[in-house]
């Protein structure tokens, strides 16, 4: 008896191993275009930021400065920010792709 329960266990594991298998995952890349890494920017000066990704399912990006959000787009639109209000120094831009609503 226990050895039904046994095979049966085994059985469903290995269909399920198989199926998880089979199923393809997107491979997919992201990169700016705009600025491009390092690229020194004036105080004052406005900023264009240009992502490329391979994702035709993308749905939304977020673009961050250091750890604030700056902007949400649903589009491949450049997005432009004014660099005044932020003092000078080094600043990390990100962004956070999101498809299907996660990131």
């Amino acid at each position: 008896m226990q050895f039904k329960h046994i095979s049966k266990l085994i059985l469903f594991c290995s269909i399920s191993i198989l199926f998880a298998c089979k199923q393809k995952k997107l491979i997919t890349s992201s990169s700016f275009l705009s600025p491009e890494s390092g690229e020194i920017v004036k105080s004052g000066e406005v900023v264009k930021l240009h992502l490329a990704y391979s994702d035709p399912l993308v749905d939304s990006i977020q673009y961050f400065i250091d750890t604030t959000k700056i902007t949400t787009q649903k589009d491949t639109a450049t997005f432009q920010f004014a660099t005044a209000t932020y003092p000078l120094g080094s600043r990390l831009i990100t962004a956070k792709i999101f498809r299907k609503g996660i990131p």
